[in-house]
């Protein structure tokens, strides 16, 4: 795995102490078999052919819906050693702030 891709020589992963990505739901994506992804395509692909995906969270201390936004690199393998668990309100709060912006910024 490259340098890129670790953190004090760990391997990135879609978890952490206490979030992990919920491979039971969603669609899978890329070449993995697991599912986990809200969507069937990335929400984007960067010209280095990173993917940014929503995907679906368990939180291990209590069953609530919660996503994040996990980068991939071409090969499937998490990028970013960090999370942003967010609940479904959240997302609704941000995408009206992107309506807001992208409005404003086509006027």
């Amino acid at each position: 795995m490259a340098e890129k891709h670790r953190l004090n020589e760990t391997p990135f992963t879609c978890s952490n102490r206490r979030f992990h990505t919920n491979t039971k739901m969603g669609k899978t994506h890329g070449r993995a078999k697991a599912k986990g992804s809200v969507f069937v395509r990335a929400l984007l692909t960067a010209s280095n052919n990173h993917s940014l995906w929503l995907e679906y969270v368990t939180d291990k201390k209590g069953d609530s819906e919660t996503f994040w936004l996990m980068w991939y690199d071409p090969e499937g393998s998490p990028v970013i050693p960090m999370s942003g668990v967010i609940s479904i309100d959240q997302i609704k709060e941000m995408s009206r702030q992107l309506a807001g912006f992208i409005k404003l910024d086509s006027e």
